[in-house]
């Protein structure tokens, strides 16, 4: 019976487990939301057929028809892929990036990483264009010359600098016969004896002569049956010039029209060329066997492309991502992982678990970059893109620079628009766009009717949205949840055309408002209460005593944490209103607090400027700044817990725009000017009592080795866990809403195999709880 009870145990837990664990992903782990949509180079590896993108990797695994992504989350060492290529003698894919690192992808599919070039200091065009492969060794094409790469000893085996007098050279692409390496460059084609043991010796590479353009600007150069292939290209050109020597000179490839020419392969006796617009096939007489210019209904718009060794031919499309083609061009399926539509990120939200993001934003002037129009979210780890072709509402308007999800409904929507309004989503579908005329936001004062440019949005106790007005008379409006429509507030002369990008409402009703800081207006933070019974509605804060005592010359940032404090992030770090509730009242000022740094005491963060504030469900600070990256403080301010960039962990950029977290499960999302990635915290948001309490995994099996959490908890409940018999083997106090255990006693080993009890309560002991956890070591 009690065995029978036990496997009832393991079977409920299980499913329970697996409803929550099929998503997501697990505490103190990232994963990258970058897009997959465009692919720029396909390689094929050990049953793989790998795709590059302009950040990142996927590969496509036939045997199983799975696809799979490698970032700097899984492996990889950067970030911005400029070309990958198979060395089949040693069996690796070189992977290369534009800020020219190297990693080394071997058969057990493990990365060795090459940063030698990306260190040294390299006067010029510091890049790699491609790579080609002969022998043990990878040959990159570089901004400056020529670096060959040792792959059986991973190191840096020689430079050219095939230039003029050894100059620096652009080299596009390299070939090789079995007499001679050849290399396209910006200034014709070069080549030297591929058993010339002083090939780092620039006498001994040696310009063409002949060619159509013998100084030309030549992108590709590619050996098949014996022929060398060289393709022309000139900046702002419609066609290139591609070529073949035959028969004792150059004619052109294909005698029929072409376009812009991206990548050559061939596979045995056939050549794939990918054009512009279509990819075609060519036999060993450069006669053509086939074209693909459509997938059917769509397009094909092919940057690299090979036949497989499987007789399907892969392209790396610009908006398609791997397209697998078979049936002599007429079957096609698409393969991608599941990513963000951009990696532009300026704002985002999120609710409920619903993250909604916007890519605008504004220039150093705060000026129009004239950006289309888009809207994007991530509901139920699918990405869902809002844009004029298929919400025309919104195509007259350009450069989305703020979300804000309805607390209440995260179905609804408000996206702000720094040229015509604000942009209300009700469930998918555009049901207003909110401008002059039908609401009280105002026209800009210096561009006029019908620019009307509306920032951050945000939601009070009573559940009114207040938006913010730049550079009109009147800067901030509410839309009130009464139904009786919209109210503009003026904030006194000195605020009238300001321009103001962000604001927040805290839980005293105050608006604080950023406005841009000019020589025509000092401050850099208005805070605003209409409901004030001191008759002071508006205070103005800036730098001094008594005027707000804020660092810096420039505030970016602005959130209130869980106790009712505020926090601002400047120029020069961050400075605290510890009694925001009289900021107005009682003209209370910022003060910067100081924190211990291995004995070093210093204004916190005061060498930095703090774009991005986030408060976790532990009050704990995400701070994301412009050149460190992340950091995570403790409630107060006075801890480190943890500070990420992009040298110490998958954080793809030490730049960071704005920072979401989720209240469902606490991962945090970073948006950066190089994508979207996001952290798996430890701390979720507390309740006033325990509510829908659960373990996971659970059961706990043996191969795993990460945090068992205990979530749905009263907030900053203590928890102890103990065994069957009572013995307590571990407790902590939740962080938030969670708790986590490692599974290890007190002594730091594992703790043994069974059911352990999870006593929960919280301060005051009213509310309790117990639950179980199922180990199986």
């Amino acid at each position: 019976m009690k065995k029978n009870l036990i496997l009832f145990l393991i079977t409920c837990l299980s499913y329970s487990s697996f409803s929550v664990m099929s998503q997501g992903v697990g505490i103190g782990q990232w994963r990258d939301h970058l897009p997959y949509d465009y692919a720029t180079n396909v390689a094929e590896f050990k049953g793989y057929v790998f795709a590059s993108t302009p950040y990142s990797l996927f590969y496509y695994d036939k045997e199983y028809s799975s696809v799979h992504r490698l970032s700097k989350v899984n492996g990889l060492s950067d970030l911005g892929v400029s070309d990958i290529s198979t060395n089949d003698e040693m069996q690796m894919l070189v992977v290369a990036y534009t800020n020219t690192n190297v990693d080394l992808l071997r058969s057990d599919m493990t990365v060795y990483n090459i940063p030698d070039i990306k260190r040294k200091e390299i006067l010029g065009n510091k890049v790699i264009n491609s790579i080609m492969n002969y022998g043990n060794c990878a040959y990159l094409s570089c901004g400056f010359g020529i670096v060959v790469v040792n792959l059986e000893r991973k190191e840096i085996k020689d430079t050219y600098y095939i230039g003029p007098e050894g100059s620096y050279i652009n080299v596009l692409a390299m070939a090789h016969n079995d007499t001679a390496f050849f290399a396209a460059t910006e200034s014709g084609i070069y080549y030297a004896d591929i058993d010339d043991p002083n090939l780092a010796y620039f006498g001994n590479w040696h310009k063409m002569p002949g060619v159509p353009f013998p100084n030309g600007h030549y992108n590709l150069v590619y050996v098949f049956n014996n022929h060398l292939i060289i393709n022309h290209h000139e900046e702002d050109a419609t066609e290139d010039g591609l070529y073949v020597y035959r028969d004792g000179g150059w004619e052109d490839l294909d005698p029929l029209p072409t376009e812009l020419t991206y990548s050559l392969r061939s596979t045995d006796d056939e050549l794939v060329v990918s054009y512009k617009g279509f990819v075609k096939a060519y036999d060993a007489n450069f006669t053509e066997t086939l074209k693909i210019y459509t997938y059917g209904s769509s397009n094909v718009a092919p940057v690299d492309g090979l036949l497989g060794k499987d007789g399907n031919y892969w392209i790396a499309d610009r908006s398609k991502g791997l397209a697998k083609v078979w049936g002599g061009g007429y079957d096609n399926e698409f393969i991608k992982p599941s990513g963000a539509p951009t990696a532009d990120i300026f704002d985002m939200d999120i609710r409920g678990g619903d993250l909604w993001l916007v890519p605008g934003g504004i220039t150093g002037t705060w000026d129009n970059t004239w950006r289309t129009a888009r809207i994007f979210s991530f509901i139920d780890e699918s990405w869902t893109t809002y844009d004029p072709w298929n919400t025309p509402a919104i195509d007259t308007l350009r450069d989305m620079v703020s979300v804000t999800v309805d607390p209440q409904d995260p179905s609804k929507v408000y996206a702000g628009s720094w040229w015509r309004g604000l942009v209300e989503l009700s469930s998918g579908v555009c049901t207003n766009v909110f401008g002059i005329g039908n609401s009280s936001l105002e026209e800009h004062l210096l561009a006029g009717p019908p620019v009307c440019k509306t920032g951050k949005s945000a939601y009070d106790s009573e559940h009114n949205l207040w938006v913010v007005n730049s550079g009109a008379e009147d800067i901030l409006s509410v839309y009130r949840a009464d139904g009786s429509g919209w109210q503009a507030y003026n904030l006194g002369s000195a605020s009238q055309g300001n321009d103001v990008l962000k604001m927040i409402v805290d839980s005293y009703g105050q608006k604080w408002l950023i406005p841009r800081t000019t020589q025509s207006n000092s401050n850099f933070i208005y805070v605003f209460d209409e409901k004030s019974t001191s008759g002071r509605t508006v205070r103005a804060l800036r730098s001094g005593e008594g005027f707000g005592n804020l660092p810096g010359t420039t505030v970016f940032a602005v959130a209130e944490d869980l106790e009712g404090e505020v926090w601002v992030g400047t120029d020069e770090g961050v400075a605290i209103f510890y009694n925001a509730g009289g900021v107005i009242s009682d003209n209370i000022d910022a003060e910067k607090p100081l924190v211990d740094f291995d004995g070093y005491v210093q204004y916190l963060l005061e060498t930095e400027s703090v774009k991005a504030i986030a408060v976790d469900g532990a009050n704990r600070k995400w701070i994301g700044t412009e050149r460190a990256g992340v950091f995570l403080l403790s409630a107060d301010g006075q801890e480190q817990i943890f500070h990420f960039t992009e040298d110490n962990s998958p954080l793809l950029s030490n730049s960071i725009t704005c920072i979401a977290i989720s209240d469902e499960n606490g991962e945090v999302f970073f948006g950066t000017p190089k994508g979207l990635i996001s952290y798996r915290s430890t701390a979720t948001p507390g309740g006033d009592t325990n509510t829908d309490v659960y373990a996971y995994p659970n059961p706990v099996r043996q191969d795993y080795t990460g945090p068992i959490a205990i979530k749905g908890l009263v907030s900053d409940a203590s928890v102890k866990i103990t065994d069957v018999d009572g013995m307590v083997v571990y407790e902590t106090r939740a962080e938030g809403g969670q708790a986590t255990w490692d599974g290890r006693n007190f002594e730091g080993r594992k703790a043994n195999s069974g059911i352990y009890l999870v006593f929960i309560t919280d301060s005051t002991g009213d509310n309790k709880l117990v639950t179980k956890i199922m180990l199986l070591n």
